[in-house]
């Protein structure tokens, strides 16, 4: 079965670096995955790349790179970084998948910057990939990168409980006192009750917490606990 389709789709194919035969190799990939979207009309899913065929006349409706939250570990992409994905003839999928490998450096405005195959500023409270360039490209806000232990994961990239967490504020030289709620609350000072401080709920141990947590005590002090 020989696919085609119209100058419309094929200039939006080509603007992601994709030929007809591209497309083809999809739609007879056995590892592609294929939902009924109506009638005779498919999208193949493969590769980072969604496409759209109407079956019965074998003519491919739409071209685009699948942003499926599921497929990409719940990052959500900026019209910025899928710019970039165009310009650096890649897909969101092989930018996320990169991320895994990488060494992420803190940026401003409370974001992260991943660096392997690219450079991926992601804003994480926000689960948003915000640019994609290539390695080296953008600059840190701390020279010293999150250390990694064997097998690639952070130390001190995300600390894994409240108490944990309450441990590297205290490294940094921060206060911490117990309010009557049960919340925690980590003073900018060196002593309880002086200068600002950020609140910690005392059900800040699920991954979300603890990165708000983290984020909002970089956002007021300056200090990322994930280098500790």
């Amino acid at each position: 079965m020989h696919l085609t389709w119209t100058s419309y789709t094929e200039e939006y194919a080509t603007d992601l670096g994709l030929t007809l035969d591209d497309i083809q190799t999809i739609f007879t990939s056995p590892t592609a995955f294929r939902e009924r979207v109506s009638g005779p009309i498919y999208a193949y899913v493969d590769q980072g790349i969604r496409a759209t065929i109407d079956t019965h006349t074998c003519a491919v409706l739409r071209v685009e790179y699948d942003l499926d939250p599921d497929a990409l570990d719940d990052w959500y992409f900026t019209p910025q970084a899928i710019d970039d994905c165009k310009h650096l003839k890649t897909t969101p999928t092989a930018v996320v998948d990169s991320i895994d490998d990488a060494q992420p450096y803190p940026a401003a405005r409370m974001c992260t910057i991943y660096r392997g195959a690219y450079d991926v500023l992601a804003n994480e409270p926000k689960n948003q990939i915000v640019s994609i360039k290539p390695a080296g490209t953008f600059t840190s806000t701390d020279q010293q990168s999150i250390r990694r232990i064997s097998g690639g994961t952070p130390t001190g990239s995300m600390p894994t409980s409240t108490t944990e967490l309450l441990n590297r504020a205290r490294r940094a030289g921060f206060a911490v006192s117990v309010a009557g709620s049960g919340h925690h609350k980590i003073w900018g000072s060196s002593t309880s009750g002086q200068g600002l401080s950020v609140t910690i709920p005392a059900t800040a141990s699920d991954h979300r917490g603890l990165l708000n947590a983290v984020m909002q005590i970089r956002s007021t002090f300056g200090v990322d606990l994930r280098l500790l």
